[in-house]
Order: structure tokens, then C-alpha cells, then sequence
């Protein structure tokens, strides 16, 4: 610690930083930086692309003994190695809200194939503007065989109406 400097170690989010007044100048930092740069007086400050790695993981644990500088590419890609990443995901069919939509076709819809089942490309007149609109899905359902795309299409297009 230089003379007239003057040191404040506070908490924030999860883990502590200190702010270190020097000459009417304040100069923030995590803690954790501010004990490895005490433990290694050759460096007057963190390189840049370089960050200060928690050997056991805990982020409160700063002992100079725990602390490595590591490049941040490397640090990043430490942490992504041992990262859990949940790949089910389920969807509870109950909650997705299937809201009923209106068409406004200008010719008949016609059906086409589409991966593993149909699809209904309506012409609608929107702003003065012709637009195509494709429908793959009824009432939350994927239209898988033509009968359900042939049904479907009768009620977007109601000619006598």
C-alpha cells in the first residue's frame, strides 16, 4: 500500500471489490485482483486480455494461494468445459395458448408438401400490398396429411362468402 492511500473492501453481487483512494483519484477493482497484484509486485497492474482465476471455483475464497492469472480465452473456455447445459427441454402443452387467426385470402389457398406432412400458402391483400402467408399448423397441430390440409383450407376459403 502506497502512502496516502486508503483502501474500502465492500460487497457486490457475488463477490467483494475493493476501492482503493489514492491523491483525490478512486480506482475500483475486485478484490481478488487487488490481493494477486499485492502477491506480485513485479506487476503494476492486470495485463490487458488477462484475468484473475479462482483456483477451487469460490469467488469469496480470495488467498493469494488460490489465485492464478490466466488469459481470458483460456479462462472462458475452463469454465465452459465443466458448464452443466441442460439439453431436454420440455414443453407443457397446457400452457402454450393457441389463439385463433383470421385470413382474408384474395384467391383460393393452395396446399403444398412440407417436410414431414403440408402446408397452405395464403394470398392476402394487406396495405395494398399482395402477401403470401404459410400455414404448417391448425389449433396447435401440424397438418401431417392432406385431409387435415384439405380441411383446413375450407375454413380459411369460404367462396360463397
Amino acid at each position: 500500500m502506497k502512502e496516502n492511500e486508503k483502501i474500502e473492501k465492500f460487497f457486490r453481487k457475488d463477490r467483494w471489490y475493493v476501492k482503493i483512494l489514492s491523491n483525490g483519484k478512486s480506482n475500483g477493482m475486485p478484490y481478488a485482483n487487488y490481493i494477486w497484484m499485492k502477491g506480485n509486485p513485479a506487476f503494476f497492474d492486470i495485463p490487458k486480455g488477462y484475468v484473475i482465476h479462482h483456483l477451487d471455483g469460490d469467488a469469496l475464497n480470495d488467498d493469494i494461494s488460490n489465485l492464478v492469472i490466466m488469459q481470458k480465452h483460456h479462462h472462458s473456455a475452463y469454465h465452459w468445459k465443466y458448464k452443466i447445459i441442460q439439453s431436454e427441454v420440455s414443453i407443457d402443452p397446457s400452457v402454450i395458448r393457441h389463439e385463433k387467426q383470421y385470413f382474408f385470402p384474395i384467391r383460393e389457398p393452395k396446399i403444398y408438401p412440407h417436410r414431414k406432412g403440408f402446408r397452405i400458402c395464403v394470398r392476402e391483400k394487406i396495405d395494398g400490398e399482395i402477401r403470401a402467408r404459410w400455414v404448417s399448423t391448425w389449433d396447435g397441430q401440424p397438418l401431417k396429411t392432406k385431409e387435415i390440409a384439405e380441411l383446413v383450407k375450407s375454413q380459411i376459403w369460404h367462396p360463397n362468402k
